[in-house]
């Protein structure tokens, strides 16, 4: 008798019991209810089953020997078809976890429980791979751990060929400044100091590479005006990936004087028309088409 590992003390017991030792041409049939299981469920070979009832006969004439039946159980396959684990490169990503945080499984018996696995990634000996570059490993099922330990005999396990992902690790960049400006006609930006990475990890090294230009959205007054990068910031380490800085501007009113001059006529009121509007920026227009102006004295002079 032999059956699978399934948790379960139940065996089936095949064949009709006949008496054996008969004489005189006795013909009996084997009477009594007769049910049989194992004593524990677990794997094993040649196992004595446990009789529970008696066969009996209808004759006092014979005694009837109770049958001795051992079985044997087998181990079950237990299959595992992993997931794909990412990450992100330098983060610490654990090789043991949940069973079901890293595999689909099939082939679990009764109560028997999975508590967790572990794995190897890329054929090297466990561990949290930190410093794995950015690309794509292979990952094999390494260990397997039970709720109750002994349940790990009564299994054969298999295991597709899973997969580690590894994604490039943000960049940040400090170290700029955009100087606010008067205004002056133009969508230019001036940005000082020196691209600095911030979150570089395993005591990695890398330059900003690339030199990008910088310009207000338009030319006009305005505070905290965002400004539009052309070109990128690329980092040197091909295992970041760099998130390009956000930088801003105030762009603040240009002061305009209005001057003029006339001959003194013992009155302090000159004509609007004799005003010239000076610090105007090249090309920008504006035009005094009514008004007064007084000057603080009847006497000549200059800057009045």
């Amino acid at each position: 008798l032999i059956k699978e590992y399934n948790d379960s003390l139940n065996v089936l017991i095949s064949g009709n019991p006949e008496f054996v030792g008969l004489v005189n041409q006795d013909q009996y049939s084997v009477d009594g209810n007769v049910t049989w299981n194992f004593n524990g469920a677990e794997v094993g070979e040649h196992k004595p089953l446990n009789r529970n009832g008696t066969y009996t006969l209808a004759s006092v004439n014979y005694w009837v020997e109770q049958p001795e039946l051992t079985g044997t159980i087998t181990k079950r396959t237990l299959r595992f078809s992993l997931f794909p684990l990412i990450k992100e490169y330098g983060d610490s990503t654990a090789v043991y976890r949940p069973a079901n945080d890293l595999a689909y499984f099939y082939g679990l018996q009764g109560d028997d429980q999975l508590i967790g696995l572990s794995v190897h990634f890329g054929g090297n000996q466990p561990g949290n791979h930190r410093r794995a570059a950015v690309g794509q490993y292979s990952v094999r099922l390494d260990s397997i751990s039970f709720a109750h330990p002994l349940d790990w005999y009564n299994y054969t396990f298999e295991s597709d060929t899973g997969s580690l992902i590894v994604n490039p690790a943000p960049l940040t960049i400090q170290g700029l400044s955009a100087s606010p400006k008067t205004y002056d006609g133009t969508d230019s930006v001036n940005i000082s100091g020196i691209p600095v990475f911030v979150g570089l990890k395993n005591d990695d090294t890398a330059r900003a590479e690339g030199s990008p230009m910088w310009r207000f959205q338009d030319m006009h007054v305005g505070l905290n005006k965002v400004l539009i990068q052309s070109g990128l910031y690329l980092s040197s380490n091909a295992n970041y990936v760099v998130v390009q800085p956000a930088l801003s501007a105030d762009i603040l009113s240009r002061s305009l004087v209005v001057a003029g001059s006339r001959m003194a006529d013992g009155t302090t009121w000159i004509s609007y028309e004799l005003l010239n509007i000076m610090n105007m920026i090249q090309g920008d227009e504006l035009i005094l088409e009514s008004g007064q102006a007084f000057i603080d004295s009847i006497f000549p002079g200059n800057r009045r």
